[in-house]
């Protein structure tokens, strides 16, 4: 008899901790979406490339080259490249978050979100007593 006492004790006592608890945290509902507008950051990244350039001959290689060896003579007459390091500025935009808009109870609320939530969005509903 007393142990089926101090099971039913715990039992109901667990159920009123058990309600008290959701009355005082609310419950979870989904809200319509919208509008869904993503937010940007915008960075400048430094960007290195190689740039190569053809050089031609000038006329002072191609007057050395006169009376000298015809293997050397196609080596000053051909063109050569220049080369160079270019560093340049890269603009570059990334989604960092979504500004939401959505309608629950009536009532349009914004809110920021890390992802895009589609047609609705889960919202936390706080309970509380109202004035009389």
């Amino acid at each position: 008899m007393n142990s089926r006492w101090f099971f039913l004790s715990t039992l109901m006592l667990g159920q009123v901790a058990a309600s008290a608890w959701a009355d005082s945290t609310g419950f979870y509902d989904y809200a319509r979406v919208v509008d869904v507008d993503p937010i940007l950051e915008g960075r400048v990244v430094p960007v290195s490339r190689r740039v190569c350039d053809k050089r031609q001959p000038t006329r002072a290689a191609i007057a050395a080259t006169i009376g000298a060896d015809i293997r050397l003579q196609d080596a000053r007459w051909n063109p050569t490249l220049e080369c160079r390091q270019l560093v340049e500025q890269s603009h570059s935009q990334r989604i960092v978050g979504y500004r939401v808009s959505y309608i629950y109870g009536g009532q349009k609320q914004v809110r920021r979100l890390p992802y895009d939530p589609g047609d609705r969005v889960r919202v936390r509903v706080r309970m509380s007593a109202r004035p009389r």
